[in-house]
Order: C-alpha cells, then structure tokens, then sequence
C-alpha cells in the first residue's frame, strides 16, 4: 500500500491536502470519489507516494502533505537547475578550482580571482537565462501529467510574461494551449474555452 497526496474538493465545498491509502493512482481516485470528494487530482505517482511497508519512506509521515507540497514547489526548480549546472563539471570545475588556487595564492581581492570570480557568476547567468525556459517547460509537462492544473498554469503564466527575456523554443500557440488545459482542469471552462478561440483563429 501506498499513501498519496491529493487535492480535492469536499462536500462542505473546502479545499482538502491530504494523503490516500491505496493500492495504486487509479485506486486512490476511487477511493477519493466513494468519500464524496470532487475535482480530484492524486498529485503523487507510485514513484514518489510513500510506500507504507518501508520504514525509510514512511518516516516522510512526519510531514504533513500540505508541507510536503509546498517544499516540493519551492525547490523542484532550483533542485533541477542544481542537477544539470552540476553535470557541466568541466567549466564549473575548473573555475572553481583556478578560484581557489588563486585566493590561496594571492588574496580573495587580488586581481586574478575577482577575474575569475566575474567569470563564474556569468557563467551561472548565462546558464540560468538558457535553461530556466526549458526546465520550467519540463515541470509543466510533469504537472500536466498528474493534472496538477494549478502548478500547470503559474508555470505558463510565467513563462507567458517573461519569454522575451529567456533564450526559448516555446511557442506562443504551445503557452496559450497549456493555460487553456490549466483553466478547463480547474472548471473554468468559459474561459479556456475563450483562450482556446485563438488557436482556432490562427489554423
């Protein structure tokens, strides 16, 4: 058995965070549905539920779903970013090391390391401004997935707002139809529906 977190409307129309024992997604949409919840969405997989007959895993219990969710938010971005800026060791690496050496050598305000110091943090701008679009891009289709509608539609919002600035491939038609999904996902059919009209004028 596994614990899953959800998000879900109860029959005093409240929006409930919480986590469902069950033996799979789809079993913990049933289950969902047989208390009286509506607007369901089962945020976990089985991957990243917590699997009841681990103890490792069922230390997560400690954290509240609603807790969990929130960190998940805050640091899925930042924690991917870290991943892939950490795979281009090659840069990184030696300009951390030639950083180092040369702070050892001849002082953290010499010359050579404030140098290299502007080259790393232009380094980690340059990366960010490239692979923030993309990662984001990434996390949105995730969101969609598990009909995340909420998570889907911040991401596409933002990347609505700030694409000029960002080095993407994202097109304006894939942004209008992802934020058309998020909107019908959450009831707002009229205006997806609305949104989606563009689309339709553009064919």
């Amino acid at each position: 058995m596994f614990a899953f977190k959800f998000k879900a409307i109860d029959r005093q129309n409240h929006t409930i965070v919480d986590r469902v024992e069950a033996s799979s997604v789809e079993d913990a949409y049933d289950r969902l549905a047989k208390r009286g919840f509506s607007d369901i969405r089962v945020i976990d997989s089985k991957k990243t539920a917590i699997d009841l007959n681990d103890v490792a895993s069922r230390r997560r219990l400690v954290s509240s779903a609603r807790q969990e969710l929130d960190l998940q938010k805050q640091s899925s971005l930042i924690i991917k970013l870290m991943m892939l800026y950490a795979r281009d060791v090659k840069i990184l690496g030696g300009l951390l090391v030639w950083l180092l050496v040369s702070i050892l050598l001849y002082g953290l305000h010499s010359a050579i390391a404030l140098v290299l110091a502007g080259l790393l943090i232009a380094h980690i701008l340059w990366f960010v401004w490239a692979m923030v679009p993309m990662t984001l891009y990434d996390l949105a289709l995730d969101a969609s997935f598990w009909r995340r509608w909420g998570e889907l539609e911040r991401i596409m919002r933002f990347l609505a707002t700030w694409k000029s600035w960002f080095k993407t491939s994202i097109s304006e038609r894939e942004i209008i139809f992802r934020l058309a999904s998020a909107e019908a996902g959450q009831g707002r059919l009229e205006a997806a529906l609305k949104r989606a009209a563009v689309l339709k004028k553009s064919l």
